[in-house]
């Protein structure tokens, strides 16, 4: 259970069954839900290639 929790593959899923979920059920307020998922990975997507250059002019 604690493996399905912290796998980021695994709980993408358990992510997209709540946002489905959310959909049937609350369909106006979801894109706004979503809109923050995404917001959230890429700025975590623009902190993995900061690190990347950060690392790489320091070598």
């Amino acid at each position: 259970m604690g493996e399905l929790l912290t796998c980021p593959f695994c709980l993408g899923q358990w992510v997209a069954t709540g946002l489905i979920s959310a959909w049937s059920s609350a369909p106006r307020a979801t894109p706004l839900v979503a809109a923050l998922f995404t917001s959230l990975t890429v700025a975590d997507l623009l902190q993995f290639g900061y690190d990347k250059v950060q690392q790489e002019v320091t070598g």
